[in-house]
């Protein structure tokens, strides 16, 4: 007998199927060796098993956690996008974004830096309040910043400026119930980094007005942003839109979508 063969295979061999060479001792000794290799790998696989679904659980963990995991890109809010790491291009903070603005400022004048947006890699959207010292006038300014990579400075060109009869919110509420002022206006100017877009802005007195819509001559609307600086009592609303000669519809509507008024630029 082979060391690799059982010691009852002698005892199959050659006569396999007499009934008499397969006894019940036989069959007890065949099955008191076989066994323990049969239940033998179901330990080992339990054990590399649970070890799995331990790395399971682990990695499931990992992946639902609140730390990030990728990085994310920053939207265009009211912060703008940091591309200080870009092109050596350097952002300015609103304080120096001011000291920019102030720098052709006019005397008997008052501003106030509202609202930003990044635009492009060289180009940011500038909201201001001008506060006219004595006569209880404002107006919102709007420009653009633009960056300049030979000489690494940023430049600020003021190009849509909206009177705005200053008074208080009190105010402003007794006259909205007369109808003696206007809710919200608006103007039209060309963007500098970009001839075939036109900006649209103007500003929001009433609380009432949470939202505008603003439609072209071919009946189609655009995304408009309405932001609430602190620093005024007014809210901006903006868009951008493709160039057109046409007449722009601009609606002012509250929470339900009910038009509170409206105004069309050209």
């Amino acid at each position: 007998m082979n060391q690799s063969e059982p010691d009852w295979y002698d005892d199959l061999h050659g006569n396999p199927l007499r009934k008499k060479t397969f006894t019940n001792d036989l069959a007890d000794k065949i099955r008191a060796r076989t066994l323990p290799t049969v239940k033998a790998p179901p330990k080992n696989y339990r054990k590399y098993w649970v070890g799995g679904a331990t790395l399971l659980a682990i990695g499931f963990l990992l992946f639902t956690s609140d730390a990030p995991i990728f990085d994310r890109l920053p939207s265009s809010a009211t912060t703008g996008i940091d591309l200080s790491k870009e092109d050596n291009i350097i952002m300015p903070s609103d304080s120096k974004l001011m000291n920019l603005i102030n720098k052709e400022k006019e005397d008997g004048y008052q501003q106030y830096f509202l609202h930003k947006e990044i635009i492009d890699g060289t180009s940011m959207l500038l909201f201001t309040n001008k506060f006219v010292t004595g006569q209880g006038r404002m107006i919102l300014s709007a420009g653009f910043a633009t960056w300049t990579s030979s000489k690494l400075i940023w430049t600020e060109e003021r190009l849509g400026e909206i009177d705005i009869d200053y008074v208080t919110a009190d105010e402003y509420e007794k006259a909205f119930l007369k109808r003696d002022v206007m809710r919200f206006s608006g103007q039209k100017i060309s963007i500098p980094s970009d001839s075939s877009s036109h900006l649209l802005f103007g500003p929001v007195w009433s609380h009432h007005v949470t939202k505008v819509r603003i439609t072209d001559e071919n009946n189609i609307q655009y995304d408009v942003k309405v932001v609430d600086p602190e620093l005024v009592s007014y809210k901006i609303w903006y868009s951008f839109i493709p160039f057109t000669q046409g007449i722009i519809n601009v609606e002012a509507l509250d929470k339900d979508d009910l038009v509170l008024d409206r105004i069309e630029i050209k």
